[in-house]
This record gives structure tokens, sequence and C-alpha cells, in this order.
């Protein structure tokens, strides 16, 4: 489930970023931040955790949060199971299971689009997720591509 990484990403990395100043003032000096107003953020967010949901943000939600919503999803080009093939006795030494040699596999493909909104109730703390997503996503790539 695509989107359970996407959450696992957003709130480790929400939580590594709040137990460590350094990171904290790593990430923040990059975007050219006072010492003061890194001191100001990293105390909002420590009064306020940010949520990570899988629904769109509502009113009785507590912000600041991270919505992950399914945009999209479509099969890539075949019907339903319409993709498949007989198993080998490569393919089944290569799963480890002798027992499957001569039976069929069927599977399909799915593209998902998946938007992350970010939601708070003050535009400087918006902005600030926003652009700490963008660092937490990209900086979760090997995480991603290990689990397909």
């Amino acid at each position: 489930m695509i989107e359970r990484y996407l959450y696992t990403v957003l709130e480790q990395e929400m939580a590594d970023l709040l137990a460590s100043p350094a990171r904290f003032d790593e990430i923040f000096s990059y975007f050219g931040l006072s010492d003061t107003e890194k001191t100001g953020i990293r105390s909002y967010f420590a009064s306020n955790p940010v949520q990570v949901i899988h629904q769109y943000p509502r009113k009785e939600n507590d912000f600041p949060l991270f919505a992950i919503i399914l945009r999209s999803e479509a099969e890539t080009s075949q019907f339903l199971g319409g993709l498949g093939w007989d198993v080998d006795a490569e393919d089944a030494l290569d799963w480890g299971n002798s027992d499957l040699e001569g039976s069929q596999v069927q599977t399909s493909f799915f593209r998902h689009e998946f938007d992350i909104q970010v939601c708070s109730k003050h535009a400087d703390i918006t902005i600030y997720l926003y652009h700490l997503a963008k660092v937490f996503l990209r900086r979760a790539h090997k995480f991603f591509i290990d689990r397909g």
C-alpha cells in the first residue's frame, strides 16, 4: 500500500527532524531563516505536532497536518488479471518454491497518483511544511525504491 509508505516517511521524517536540532537547523538554514525564526518554528512544531492523515482535511482535524489523498488509479495496459504466464523451473527456483512449477500467474499493473495536502492555521507554517514535505520525500528515495 503505497499510501502507507508515504505516511511512514512523513511521520518518521518529522519525528526525526524534531529530535535533531542540528538537522532542523541544517534544513531551515538552507531556506535562509534567522536563528530567531528557526527557534520559533521548532518551538511551534514541538507544541503543535504535525499529524499525518489518510483523508481530506476537515475542520475537526488537529492542525497542522499532511493529508494523503488518492488522486487517481489506473490499470496501466492490461485488463484485470489479463497479464499472465506459466511458471517455469527458473521462476519457481527464483521464488524458492519448486511446487510452483507448472502453475499460472495472473496479475495486473496499476499506476497510482497521490496528493499530499499541507494544512495549518497559519500561512507561514503551511509554507514551511510544504517545503519540508518535499525535502522528506526526496530524502526517502531509497526507501521507496527498496519497496518497489
